[in-house]
């Protein structure tokens, strides 16, 4: 079967495409963002910002505060691909459970029918009923 694990450099390559973007439609440069996201109580260097129009994604507790301060639909929407991720991790890792529980269930179903069978063939049959 064919894996579907996430590639995490196509991940954060991904995530890292949608923080260029959603920056770059929300404000018109590093500076604006700057005095905005300062207005708001994000305490971040003005090269930071540049960085991060760069395709650097903040830490975790800066998107924290970003989110925070108003902008959670462009957090959201960056992290949006981590999430479901994420999600479909917990689902492959079910399926890995799942998949595990079955072989040892078939296992143990064929040992029965192995241990049924060679009991059968060790039984006399009385001459009238057919063996089947």
């Amino acid at each position: 079967m064919k894996s579907t694990r996430t590639n995490p450099n196509l991940l954060e390559a991904t995530m890292e495409a949608r923080w260029r973007k959603k920056q770059h439609q929300h404000w018109p440069s590093a500076t604006a963002q700057h005095n905005d996201l300062k207005a708001a109580g994000v305490d971040v260097s003005h090269s930071t910002v540049c960085n991060w129009r760069a395709g650097l994604i903040p830490h975790h507790f800066t998107l924290m505060l970003i989110a925070a301060a108003g902008w959670r639909s462009i957090v959201t929407y960056v992290q949006a691909p981590a999430m479901e991720a994420g999600e479909l991790a917990a689902l492959e890792r079910e399926i890995d459970e799942r998949t595990k529980e079955l072989t040892e269930r078939r296992r143990e179903l064929q040992a029965r029918l192995a241990e049924a069978d060679r009991l059968d063939r060790t039984r006399p049959h009385s001459p009238d009923v057919e063996p089947l």
